[in-house]
């Protein structure tokens, strides 16, 4: 991994760096930190370890020590506050990435004590971030000296790949180990090399790679018959990035993203439980064809269209309903995912702290912080864009917030499908 040198604690990204870190994922920033930086950030982690979160847990080991972590503790932002206020952190993200602004997203917190205890196994970050696009960054900070064959170790960038793991051998890879190292070696043969000590095997099918047993067939499930795909299913390629997402939202913005109907059968809804029909999915841009071909798979549902769109539901009602129109819900009722987020206004607690912001990038910044859908009607987009808010909030609920930021303005916001929707307060 390349090092970068500092000037008094604070990184020197040159371009030379920037453009390492975008080819190959990662650069190393040695005493990037200033001393007042790093006793913050140390008590910061400190304060993590005082007060457990509700994700806070021991992963398995296989030794004698203890491995704990904790991560996205919702009282953590006023421990971590003074840390982030330091210039050193933002600044060199942004220099990364070329361009600012640069927002904080959660922390994560490792400790190993006690002795010996596993090491982690290869993984990607990324399917556990709810975001899309090249902007991301996660910083790594290490208040012990780690020898070099204990140390944090990445595999380079490998763009525009999609790898799925067969289920039938997930659990076995989840544990698999790999040792060793490659240098300008060919993608086909460092996949073999990665899988084939673990006893797996690897096939393309539908521009996807996956990984699975030794003369098994992929495990991409083919919604056939489906006699007529329309051509914005082939053509439109999506980028994904689902965690725990519930999958009629997921329907929506695939529909919203392809132009086209995308309508989950209600039966699934009302039949299955919530965490079985949550899509946790990370591709590159494929089609949306195939986009859906993998949900299915992952969810053990089968697609087709009839009824002006796309339809998702299992396999068995599929081939059992009738080819006829589905009836309009009752005026009023809420589907689950609506109520969800009505839920979600009255319940979940945003502390938010702005200065002289574009009221449409404070919204932006509610939407990617907290996991929902904001929408800016035309009439309302236009006035959004010459505001500017200035509102400091903490532990309020979401509902609060909006109607603090918005009312004064002569905005307001109703719920339409899973979506917020931001509009006059005449209208």
């Amino acid at each position: 991994m390349q090092e970068t040198t500092t000037n008094h604690g604070v990184a020197i990204v040159d371009t030379t760096t920037s453009e390492r870190f975008r080819r190959d994922g990662v650069v190393c920033l040695r005493r990037a930190l200033a001393a007042d930086t790093l006793r913050l950030a140390l008590e910061a982690y400190e304060w993590s370890l005082g007060h457990p979160g509700p994700g806070a847990s021991a992963l398995p080991g296989n030794g004698d020590g203890t491995f704990y972590q904790d991560l996205a503790n919702p009282a953590a932002l006023s421990a971590y506050r003074p840390l982030l206020q330091q210039p050193e952190l933002a600044a060199a993200i942004a220099a990364l990435w070329g361009h600012g602004p640069v927002w904080f997203m959660y922390e994560q917190v490792f400790m190993k004590s006690g002795g010996t205890t596993r090491r982690t196994p290869w993984h990607q970050d990324s399917p556990y971030l709810p975001v899309g696009g090249d902007d991301l960054a996660v910083m790594w900070i290490s208040f012990d000296p780690v020898p070099e064959e204990q140390a944090l170790e990445f595999v380079r960038t490998v763009r525009s790949v999609n790898i799925v793991v067969d289920d039938a051998v997930a659990a076995k890879a989840a544990s698999a180990v790999f040792s060793g190292s490659v240098h300008d070696c060919a993608l086909a043969d460092a996949l073999s090399l990665l899988v084939r000590p673990a006893g797996f095997t690897w096939q393309i099918a539908e521009g996807v790679v996956f990984v699975t047993k030794p003369g098994a067939k992929p495990a991409l499930k083919k919604a056939a018959p489906v006699k007529s795909v329309p051509r914005v299913l082939e053509t439109t390629r999506l980028e994904a990035g689902f965690v725990s997402a519930p999958l009629p939202r997921v329907a929506a913005w695939i529909a919203r993203s392809t132009k086209f109907p995308v309508r989950v059968d209600p039966w699934l809804t009302a039949n299955r439980s919530e965490e079985s029909l949550q899509v946790d999915l990370k591709t590159r841009a494929i089609p949306a064809r195939t986009l859906l071909d993998l949900i299915a798979e992952v969810e053990s549902l089968d697609w087709d269209v009839r009824w002006g769109g796309v339809f998702i539901t299992t396999a068995e009602r599929r081939k059992a309903l009738p080819i006829d129109p589905i009836p309009a819900r009752e005026s009023g009722d809420l589907e689950p995912w609506e109520a969800d987020l009505r839920d979600a206004l009255a319940a979940k607690k945003v502390t938010l702290a702005v200065e002289d912001v574009s009221v449409v990038e404070v919204l932006a910044l509610i939407r990617d912080s907290h996991g929902v859908n904001v929408l800016l009607a035309p009439k309302a987009a236009v006035a959004a864009a010459k505001m500017k808010a200035t509102i400091a909030v903490e532990d309020v609920t979401l509902g609060d917030a909006l109607s603090l930021l918005l009312l004064p303005r002569g905005l307001t916001y109703s719920l339409r499908h899973e979506v917020i929707v931001v509009e006059p307060s005449g209208k």
